[in-house]
């Protein structure tokens, strides 16, 4: 019966990279030298990223799935995942 079921989730990776403030330090005595310095950061709305779905199951894991525009809606899982996940998914 365990080797019939699959375990699955996606997720979504920016490109654009993430700023972490609570890691990384400027120390600097005013605010306009800490400016010079990189204090500032900017951040895009909208950022540039990637989806990845992989699966695992009694035999493994399955081969990663990379949507590379948009997300993973039901007619995008229906023609992208759901061939990998009945296929590797056994």
């Amino acid at each position: 019966m365990t080797a019939q079921i699959l375990f699955s989730d996606e997720k979504r990776f920016d490109l654009d990279g993430m700023h972490n403030r609570q890691n990384e330090r400027i120390y600097a005595a005013t605010r306009d030298e800490a400016d010079e310095k990189g204090a500032v950061h900017r951040k895009t709305k909208f950022p540039t990223g990637v989806m990845v779905w992989l699966g695992v199951c009694y035999e493994g894991i399955t081969r990663p799935v990379i949507i590379e525009n948009g997300t993973i809606d039901t007619n995008r899982y229906i023609a992208d995942i759901l061939p990998v996940a009945l296929k590797d998914g056994k």
